[in-house]
């Protein structure tokens, strides 16, 4: 986002996903030493991918045949060049990790509810239904479905470690 012209709106998905405008655009992965919940882990890795061209449309001659999938160029991000992103992003993530280790989850987590992606809509995730009403101090899940709010543990998104 701050890459891009002002006027490109950039969220995250509980689940790792990118939006841009509202369209999919790439995503966040994490690896750990454990999905253990309770754990503190030894190392954590933190990835993403995020498309510049439209992946069926290279020139961009026909923008808009898959209007809930985007990438930056057809976002009006143009000038973001690969190396600034990569290095902007890692910048960023080294900030917001240390800032969560220095002062816990919750100076990270109104700032992350600014950039949420799908709260206050149905969803579904790691196979239970219900409406994302936001996360915990964790950063776990709150999903409700009735008069029943589950908790779904950040760790559940973490892929396995080799």
């Amino acid at each position: 986002g701050a890459l891009s012209p002002p006027e490109v709106a950039v969220q995250l998905e509980w689940n790792g996903g990118i939006r841009v405008n509202g369209a999919a655009c790439g995503a966040l992965r994490m690896m750990a030493s454990t999905t253990d919940p309770t754990a503190v882990p030894d190392w954590l890795v933190v990835g993403f991918t995020l498309p510049l061209y439209p992946a069926n449309d290279p020139d961009m001659a026909q923008t808009g045949l898959n209007p809930d999938q985007t990438a930056l160029y057809a976002e009006g991000c143009a000038e973001v060049q690969p190396p600034a992103l990569v290095e902007s992003w890692a910048r960023h993530t080294l900030h917001w990790i240390n800032r969560w280790e220095d002062l816990g989850p919750a100076s990270l987590h109104g700032e992350w509810r600014g950039l949420a992606y799908g709260i206050d809509e149905e969803v579904t995730a790691q196979g239970a239904s219900g409406t994302f009403i936001g996360v915990d101090e964790d950063f776990g899940m709150l999903l409700r479905a009735g008069q029943t709010t589950r908790l779904i543990p950040l760790t559940t998104l973490l892929e396995p470690a080799p």
